[in-house]
């Protein structure tokens, strides 16, 4: 994988409160915040929660990302036409429980934030039922690929601790923009947690234009970003690589977040087109 960082990156305080003394690290670390209940997130409308437990559960945990969905491929014997069984929601590469199913299915592809539990294994079940069924041969693909029902996945780095994550409430990502502008795409992120984040890359993530596609990588550094700050960095929609002629051509094919916090797990990779940026290769001439 190919990659280049770039500088282009700002972070603006939406509040006079977020605008104090710069952290220095001769300087006691900040006190991280617990995570957020539904009623104290500050950053989305007091309607925005998608669904939200009737329960008195504990949500001490925050996890972003987008909504997808696993399940087990089998195939009849002898064939390579497979059959998803055993369908389940994820947030990334971790999978769900709490609410019914369909809760999730308005929000399938789309970057969420969701409070609830975090566990290190997975109760799903990810095998299929003893029948005649069995699973079917492996596919070549490339070793970041993994099939889901709704299509393959890129699994980016790094991957998340948490396996599993009982929800306790999810809404929409409405922090995240992701706009075209000319030849560039122009991505805008509100804080959505209220606390501080570390280690903050913003990586656009670039898809080749030739068959077998390589990738490449432009990461924008921003290190902390604190609560409520926003921050945006400006990508090219093509990158032009010095392969050789036919195999040189990158098109921006997906926006991850990487950062670290207390009580935070972010495992967003968000699809240009499923954010509704049409970013297509060049046409062969």
């Amino acid at each position: 994988m190919m990659g280049m960082k770039r500088s282009l990156w700002l972070v603006l305080p939406l509040v006079a409160a977020c605008a104090g003394a710069e952290h220095t690290g001769s300087e006691p670390a900040p006190t991280p915040m617990p995570a957020p209940t539904p009623s104290e997130q500050p950053s989305a409308p007091s309607d925005a929660w998608q669904w939200r437990s009737d329960m008195d559960l504990v949500a001490s945990h925050t996890l972003v990302g987008v909504v997808g969905q696993g399940g087990f491929r089998r195939c009849a014997e002898g064939s390579m036409e497979g059959t998803w069984v055993g369908l389940y929601p994820t947030i990334g590469r971790v999978s769900l429980s709490g609410p019914p199913d369909s809760i999730f299915d308005p929000l399938m592809d789309q970057p969420v934030v969701a409070l609830g539990e975090p566990q290190y294994t997975s109760p799903r079940k990810t095998t299929a039922a003893d029948d005649d069924a069995v699973p079917c041969p492996p596919m070549q693909m490339r070793s970041d690929w993994t099939p889901t029902p709704r299509g393959m996945r890129i699994d980016r780095r790094p991957a998340p601790m948490a396996q599993h994550f009982e929800v306790a409430a999810v809404r929409p990502l409405h922090e995240l923009s992701i706009k075209p502008e000319g030849e560039f795409v122009v991505i805008t992120l509100n804080n959505p947690v209220a606390i501080e984040l570390r280690d903050v890359e913003m990586r656009v993530h670039y898809e080749g234009c030739f068959g077998k596609p390589g990738s490449r990588v432009e990461t924008s550094e921003v290190g902390v970003l604190a609560p409520l700050a926003q921050i945006s960095t400006r990508a090219p929609k093509l990158l032009e690589g010095s392969g050789p002629p036919g195999r040189s051509t990158f098109r921006a094919h997906s926006f991850q977040l990487v950062a670290r916090g207390e009580a935070v797990t972010i495992d967003l990779d968000a699809s240009l087109s499923a954010m509704g940026i049409d970013n297509q290769c060049p046409r062969k001439r």
